[in-house]
Parts: structure tokens; C-alpha cells; sequence
């Protein structure tokens, strides 16, 4: 703790900058994930670990500046053997039953999440979106992804870490998780047309047709 001042010069100019250090004491640890309901086995589940630091009031500092994401350099733990930590934030569904998962981040332990692990196989998955979408170079599209299983559940939030995206001309396109929202999105990168489809183990959904083009503008109306 303590403060100290921040200068740097330039063309004969000197700026200086307070800046006020507070010893804020252990964080606030608290993990969540974007995901719902259980997951079936075989399939892996992202969570993201958060730290706050100086969550007494003798730290006055925006929150946002005291906040910090973990989720690398936390501990991560499973109650029991029937869900394991594949890497760091990562759970995958061993067999059926129930467990707690949790972190440790700086000896501070966070909230504990309870999840239930499902017999059930991956049946197929669906792309919904048009046979042929166009694209403006350096534009993007929001992909869904849909899955159906064995047991004849659909869900709209297939495990990121459990999907593989083939673009057949990746010169064209490409297809990442937005880590903002949690939703897939196609990147037009230059012109010309490529196929694309998602998979997840020995399921592969249906080819799509992505068409990128170079957007001009024709004509103002006022």
C-alpha cells in the first residue's frame, strides 16, 4: 500500500500521474457458467473463475479495476469421480451421478456448483442457419448450434470445448466462439464461397454454404 507518482516525457513535455496503491486483503472467489441443465457423459463443460479483490470498505478503487479472471491459475476441484477437471475450468461427464465442483484461487475458496452427470449419447446436431449465407467480408454471423440426444432432449448450448468447426476453405471464413456472449460466430475474411460444419466425436451436423462478399455502397438517399 502506499502511493507514488507516474511520469513519462516527451518532445520536451513531462506528464505525471497519481496513482494510490490499496492493500485490499484477500479476493472474493466466485466461479459460474454459461451452460444449464446436466451434462450428458463424454461432453465438457466450461465454468470461469473470478476474483474481487477489496471487497471491504477501506478499498475504495471501481470494482470493475478490482476484478480479475482466474480461471487458469485457480484450483479446480470435483466432488466426485463422475465428473473430472480435463484442464483448468474444464469439467467432462466421466459416468452418471451427481457432484460438486469448485476453486481454490490465493487459499480463498469460491461458491460451489452442483451438476449431474447424464447416460446419454450425442444423436445428432443441426446447424440453424440458411443453406447459403452471405457474409460482407469482415462482417460476421451469429451460428446456432443445436444438439439432440439419445434420450430425445435438444439443447441450444452445446459445450464449446466438446465441438470442432471444419471450414473447407478457411482462407474464406471462420467460425470461433465469441467468449463474450458464449455464441459462435461465422467471420467473413475474404471473397469467394466455402462449406462448413460442426462435429463432435464420431456426429457431424449438416454442410452449410458460406458466400463472402465485398460490400460497396451504390448510392445516399437523404
Amino acid at each position: 500500500a502506499g502511493s507514488t507518482i507516474i511520469s513519462a516525457a516527451y518532445g520536451g513535455q513531462t506528464g505525471n500521474l497519481a496513482v494510490n496503491a490499496e492493500a485490499c486483503g484477500n479476493p472474493a472467489v466466485s466461479i459460474s457458467t454459461a451452460a444449464s441443465g446436466s451434462l450428458p457423459v463424454g461432453q465438457d463443460r466450461q465454468y470461469t473463475a473470478t476474483a474481487v479483490y477489496g471487497t471491504s470498505a477501506s478499498c475504495t478503487g471501481d470494482v470493475t479495476e478490482r476484478t480479475r479472471t482466474v480461471t487458469a491459475g485457480a484450483t479446480w476441484t470435483s466432488s466426485a469421480t463422475n465428473a473430472t477437471i480435463s484442464s483448468p475450468g474444464v469439467v467432462r461427464g466421466a459416468s452418471a451421478g451427481s457432484s460438486n465442483i469448485s476453486a481454490t484461487y490465493q487459499s480463498q475458496a469460491s461458491n460451489v456448483l452442483p451438476l449431474t452427470v447424464v447416460a446419454v449419447t450425442l444423436q445428432s446436431l443441426t446447424i440453424a442457419a440458411p443453406a447459403t449465407t452471405f457474409v460482407g467480408a469482415d462482417g460476421w454471423l451469429e451460428v446456432t448450434l443445436s444438439a439432440t440426444y439419445t434420450d430425445g432432449t435438444t439443447t441450444y448450448s452445446v459445450p464449446a470445448p466438446s465441438v470442432s468447426w471444419n471450414v473447407i476453405n478457411p482462407a474464406v471464413a471462420s467460425i470461433a466462439l465469441d467468449t463474450g456472449d458464449g455464441k459462435y460466430k461465422l467471420t467473413g475474411l475474404s471473397t469467394g464461397s466455402t462449406q462448413y460444419t460442426a462435429s463432435s466425436g464420431t456426429v457431424a451436423s449438416n454442410v452449410l454454404t458460406a458466400q463472402i462478399t465485398t460490400a460497396c455502397i451504390t448510392g445516399v438517399t437523404i
